[in-house]
């Protein structure tokens, strides 16, 4: 079985914090709810903390043997499919998607469904990962949980939502 290194989740996680920020900073900056701003400027300001701490961690992470070049195909290809066809995927999707909220309760669930599909990808790359990045992938997925957890006490105690 083709292991994934800490350091490819690394990179993928770099790349979906730069989304999530972009998304969050939008929403927060056209909110009109104080609230939404509120939770979608200190979401953004999370993601930016999350970007840095993986930064640390992928210069600390250990160099591990390459797989084949085969297998690094396979893998780097599995989950470039992944991250492309999930909510957050590509280039500059955040904004995207942040774009094509039409109200805040729609922000809010588009907020919903990216913490949804980036603990789904992280929960992916933990079954390809080796047993000792275990613990570093389920704090990412520990992580996203609680910005849903929120997300969805926001969306359920406005009023004002549909």
């Amino acid at each position: 079985m083709v292991m994934l290194s800490a350091r490819d989740a690394l990179r993928y996680a770099l790349k979906i914090e730069t989304n999530g920020q972009a998304f969050y900073r939008y929403v927060a900056d056209v909110a009109q709810d104080g609230n939404v701003k509120m939770l979608f400027a200190d979401l953004a300001v999370q993601e930016a903390r999350h970007y840095r701490t993986f930064s640390k961690l992928l210069a600390k992470a250990p160099e591990r043997p390459e797989p084949s070049l085969q297998e690094r195909q396979q893998i780097e290809a599995y989950l470039q499919t992944l991250y492309e066809h999930a909510l957050f995927g590509g280039d500059d999707r955040g904004t995207a998607l942040a774009h094509q909220a039409n109200d805040e309760a729609s922000a809010l669930r588009a907020a919903m469904a990216f913490e949804k599909d980036t603990m789904l990808f992280f929960n992916e790359l933990r079954t390809l990962a080796p047993p000792e990045d275990d613990e570093m992938l389920s704090a990412i997925i520990a992580e996203e949980l609680g910005h849903l957890r929120q997300l969805a006490r926001i969306l359920q105690d406005l009023p004002w939502v549909p």
